[in-house]
């Protein structure tokens, strides 16, 4: 038993790579295939739900075989979900659970992925690669043509986001392929001309954070890689002084946006409604039904009433230790290894501070593979100069 074990783990660690390009691939198509069902409105296929349903499944599989802590992670997460769930009234809806199972698919997914220092999976990162130019030009297609299938939004709010369904699912394809490609070209990403056909269609997708992660990077890149002190900040004031012109222009002369900021407010404004829909459901709902259990482990029959800023939306799934321990379940996961570069540490501060603006980050089940993939990045990038000196020493 011990050796089919042993086989069974070799074999998943060699092919874990064209595991996880047959995964990017598969969780793209079937967010175009629900797209295709929501604007054509046709009866829903649940094959993006039955796809990542089978690979929990099987994800869950590997980590008793042969990562038992990540499976003791999401047993404690278990323990904590139903301790909230049985001091409610209305305890243990279906849609509930489906959530559930979507908070601890990517420490599922993370877990079972190991990390290769000394092979990266550059095949990965490339197949990446492709799918967001891919992605990109029909964002361009969509543009351009007016298609309505690739918009971002319904309405008339601008933005086009190729197959990608929500907001949110685009926003976090493009600012983790942003992230992706600071990581892992570093200076030479001046000179990548993928990166800037990805990020002048990024922002055609036309969110906020796209906008502000872009700010970002141009400055985390004028800081690490532009040796001279006058162009740096030189450089650094014309990043500044645009971005104050697009957040006036944004929040100030934008029609959407203006007459909300006069209405509600800058924050409310900026934050699209959010402040309000915690206001308005998420804490009426917690102030009815939750008593020291749940403060303490969480507890929700009804999860659409999330306010949609991830760390509140954490709070009011799984409670105050509950969310603590989900977040430190999530750390121990994805890092698997240490990383001490500063460049890795700005990129993960970057993404932090977007889940706390955008939301849906946790339970976002196709955003884990794309964090895997940073994830790869962080790591090439980390042990490139030790692979290089081993090259030359050879």
């Amino acid at each position: 038993m011990q050796r089919r074990i042993r086989s069974l783990k070799e074999k998943i660690y060699n092919n874990s790579e064209a595991v996880l390009i047959v995964l990017l691939i598969l969780f793209y198509l079937t967010e175009g295939i629900t797209k295709i069902t929501v604007f054509s409105n046709l009866e829903k296929i649940e094959i993006q739900a039955g796809v990542k349903t089978l690979v929990l499944g099987l994800a869950l599989l590997g980590l008793f075989f042969y990562k038992r802590k990540e499976l003791l992670f999401i047993c404690i997460l278990t323990i904590i979900f139903i301790i909230g769930q049985i001091n409610l009234p209305n305890s243990f809806e279906f849609s509930v659970l489906v959530y559930f199972m979507k908070y601890i698919f990517p420490i599922a997914l993370l877990g079972a992925f190991t990390i290769q220092l000394q092979k990266p999976k550059l095949k990965l990162m490339n197949t990446f690669e492709y799918v967001l130019l891919f992605n990109s030009v029909l964002v361009i297609i969509g543009m351009i043509f007016e298609v309505t299938f690739f918009k971002t939004y319904e309405g008339s709010r601008f933005g086009y986001s190729g197959i990608l369904v929500t907001s949110a699912a685009s926003t976090y394809f493009y600012v983790i392929g942003l992230c992706y490609f600071l990581a892992r070209y570093r200076k030479g990403l001046i000179v990548n001309w993928k990166f800037w056909f990805v990020a002048v269609t990024a922002v055609v997708v036309g969110t906020k954070s796209i906008m502000l992660v872009l700010a970002v990077i141009g400055f985390i890149y004028i800081i690490e890689y532009v040796p001279s002190r006058k162009l740096k900040m030189g450089l650094l004031a014309i990043i500044v002084s645009m971005t104050l012109a697009f957040g006036y222009y944004l929040f100030f002369i934008n029609p959407l946006f203006q007459t909300l900021t006069e209405n509600e407010g800058v924050l409310t404004s900026f934050l699209s409604l959010r402040d309000q829909l915690f206001l308005d459901f998420t804490l009426p709902y917690i102030q009815e039904n939750w008593n020291v259990w749940n403060y303490l482990f969480g507890g929700v029959s009804n999860f659409e009433l999330r306010s949609q800023m991830e760390f509140l939306d954490a709070l009011f799934f799984w409670g105050i230790l509950g969310s603590f321990s989900y977040v430190y379940f999530y750390y121990r996961s994805f890092f698997q290894i240490k990383l001490k570069n500063i460049l890795s540490i700005y990129i993960l501060i970057l993404i932090l501070l977007i889940t706390l603006l955008a939301g849906n980050f946790f339970y976002n089940t196709s955003v884990v593979i794309y964090m895997i993939i940073l994830r790869e990045s962080l790591v090439d990038s980390k042990f490139a100069n030790w692979r290089n000196n081993k090259e030359i020493q050879s």
